[in-house]
C-alpha cells in the first residue's frame, strides 16, 4: 500500500513542478472547471498533504477530526475552511 502511495506522490509532486501547476484547493465555479483540475496535483499532492496531516497530529486526532466533519456536513456542502476548522477544534479539544 505504501509503496503505491508513494508512487502515486511522485506523480503529483512531477506535475506540481510542471508550468500547469496549481493549488491543491481553490474556487470552481461550474462542473467543466472542475473536470480541467483533476489531476496529479488534487489527488497524489492531495493525499501527501492529507498523510502529512495525519502524521502531525496522530491517528486518533485525526479520526475523530474526520467524525466530527463528517456529521456536521453530512448532507449538505462544506469547504476547506470548514474541514480545517474541525481538524483545529479537535486538536484544542485534546
Amino acid at each position: 500500500m505504501w509503496l503505491k502511495f508513494n508512487a502515486r506522490k511522485a506523480w503529483g509532486y512531477r506535475a506540481d513542478s510542471s508550468i500547469t501547476t496549481h493549488p491543491i484547493a481553490g474556487d470552481v465555479p461550474n462542473t467543466q472547471a472542475a473536470d480541467s483540475i483533476f489531476d496529479g496535483i488534487t489527488y497524489a499532492k492531495g493525499a501527501a498533504v492529507l498523510r502529512q496531516l495525519l502524521s502531525l497530529i496522530g491517528e486518533e486526532l485525526f479520526s475523530k477530526a474526520l467524525h466530527r466533519y463528517f456529521k456536521s456536513f453530512e448532507f449538505s456542502n462544506a469547504t476547506l475552511k470548514n474541514f480545517l476548522s474541525a481538524i483545529e477544534a479537535e486538536v484544542k479539544n485534546s
